[in-house]
């Protein structure tokens, strides 16, 4: 807050500009506090991203795709609280601001998969897809997706593709294992799941986790 009666002015046109140095000062400083708490991260408490995000969205001095940026990590601060309408209606806000916001469309198949909406989810990580050839993560999540619905050719295919890009993905090693028993073939399955296991000790719990965040 700027404290008037501490300024000594010569003219008011001097205390006006002054207090407008200040204030933008305070501004741009606020604004990049928000920006480090709006930042999505591990270890960061909910509702200290959900006000930075809100801050930076209420005071709407950043760019579209910026903005998006916030509504997307809020999106993802009310998700990790289990607040999935408010979650849903940020990554939508995100991709209006955005629409080739390719991990808002990757979180919002999230919350159609939390719903046991796979189809809708399917699409969505397609599109995060079709946006970024790379996105590892949302082939897995569509992976996920595909063997809830036992669509385990197409299942198989998604975790054949992570491991492409990391031969070593513990997560995606053991959903293929799991892709394959569940096709019948035990023997590579039980092969890739092991594999898995020595790559990372707690990758069953793990796999099960990935299917609930």
């Amino acid at each position: 807050m700027i404290m008037r009666g501490l300024l000594v002015p010569a003219t008011a046109a001097t205390v006006l500009a002054t207090v407008g140095m200040i204030s933008n000062t305070e501004i741009a400083a606020q604004t990049l506090k928000d920006w480090g708490q709006c930042s999505a991260g591990e270890g960061k408490a909910v509702d200290v991203v959900i006000s930075a995000c809100s801050a930076i969205i209420q005071a709407a001095q950043d760019g579209p795709r910026r903005l998006a940026m916030a509504f997307n990590n809020r999106g993802a601060a009310y998700k990790s609280r289990g607040d999935y309408d408010r979650a849903l209606k940020d990554y939508e806000q995100a991709i209006l601001l955005n629409p080739n916001f390719a991990s808002a469309y990757n979180n919002r198949g999230v919350i159609y998969s939390l719903r046991g909406d796979y189809d809708r989810a399917i699409r969505e990580y397609g599109e995060a897809i079709s946006l970024d050839k790379q996105f590892s993560s949302a082939f897995y999540n569509r992976a996920l997706a595909r063997l809830a619905q036992e669509d385990l050719d197409r299942a198989f295919d998604d975790f054949g593709t992570v491991l492409r890009f990391n031969a070593k993905n513990a997560l995606a090693l053991y959903g293929r294992g799991v892709a394959r028993l569940k096709k019948g073939d035990a023997e590579t399955g039980a092969a890739d799941m092991a594999a898995a296991k020595a790559i990372d000790a707690k990758v069953v719990e793990e796999f099960e986790r990935s299917k609930t965040r």
